[in-house]
């Protein structure tokens, strides 16, 4: 009976510990203990292992936000988006690779072309014409307007002047004034001086032809001769000389005797003092117009001459 009751104890103990094991509650379930952790979609794949959202999403990943916004306007579209890296998984495998971020803008509209430059120039303007007077005419500044044959007119600045060679004997030449530019009203163009004795002394008094702003240019007459008024004072000859440089071989003189000198252009020659013996002019372009009063080598020359009018004939 005793070792019954030992036995039935033993069965019973068994009993009652293998109940208790069976009765234990189960822990309770997280998403680490799933069998899908190792890609599962929420954390370890879609999501974080790569997922669009931040392995390289189109938000991120080079999207046409960040990886290149289309350009705009004229300018060159937006750059490729940079390719997103892969999310790492948390207890899974590596996400794959986010796609490409956008492509670039296209490029903007073409550029506009040059402008063309105009073609063809305009002709040249020609010189104003200066009006004449009917008569021989000089202003304040020593401006002088003299008639041409056929309407045309002569006009340039007046001027003096005296030989700058040493003389042969005696003093050096001189005369007053040389400018009329400060001649004022009622204007009359009157030199005086003194010619060294010599025959290479000379004075002259007279006007450009053809002045514009100050840039002396020729021009050919146009009529047959010229009229020349003067007045003088003193014992001295008068020449009137036509001029297209400083040369000797541009200078053509003839003697005027009385005043008025009417002499025709055939008159003129470049030693009128020789009775011609040099060359005759040939109406072409001068320069010049003016009275010449020639030194003489036995003594000195005094004068006073005043250019009353030019014309041409």
């Amino acid at each position: 009976m005793h070792r019954s009751a030992i036995v039935f104890g033993l069965y019973l103990s068994f009993a009652i510990a293998i109940g208790a094991a069976c009765s234990q509650p189960a822990p309770l379930e997280t998403r680490d203990d799933d069998d899908s952790s190792g890609n599962n979609t929420s954390k370890g794949g879609s999501s974080n292992g790569g997922s669009i959202s931040n392995g390289g999403s189109i938000s991120n990943g080079g999207s046409i936000s960040n990886g290149g916004s289309a350009g705009t306007g004229m300018g060159k579209g937006g750059g490729s988006g940079t390719m997103g890296g892969a999310g790492k998984a948390s207890g899974g495998s590596a996400g794959t690779n986010a796609t490409q971020g956008g492509s670039g803008g296209t490029t903007g509209g073409s550029a506009g072309t040059a402008p063309t430059a105009g073609t063809g120039s305009g002709s040249a303007g020609t010189t104003s014409a200066v009006s004449c007077d009917t008569k021989f005419t000089i202003g304040s500044n020593g401006l002088v307007r003299a008639p041409m044959a056929g309407g045309a007119c002569w006009h340039g600045y007046a001027s003096a002047g005296v030989d700058t060679l040493k003389p042969d004997a005696g003093t050096p030449s001189t005369t007053m004034p040389t400018s009329f530019a400060m001649c004022g009203e009622s204007c009359m163009l009157n030199t005086a001086g003194s010619l060294s004795a010599s025959d290479s002394a000379y004075a002259y008094l007279g006007f450009n032809v053809n002045e514009d702003g100050g840039s002396k240019k020729t021009i050919t007459p146009t009529g047959t001769g010229i009229k020349v008024t003067f007045s003088k004072s003193g014992t001295f000859s008068v020449r009137v000389q036509i001029s297209a440089g400083s040369a000797a071989s541009t200078r053509w003189c003839a003697d005027a005797a009385a005043s008025p000198a009417s002499i025709p252009y055939t008159m003129f020659n470049t030693e009128c003092w020789e009775g011609g013996a040099g060359t005759a002019y040939a109406k072409g372009p001068i320069d010049q117009v003016q009275l010449s009063i020639p030194g003489k080598a036995a003594s000195a020359t005094t004068f006073d001459v005043t250019l009353v009018s030019v014309e041409e004939m």
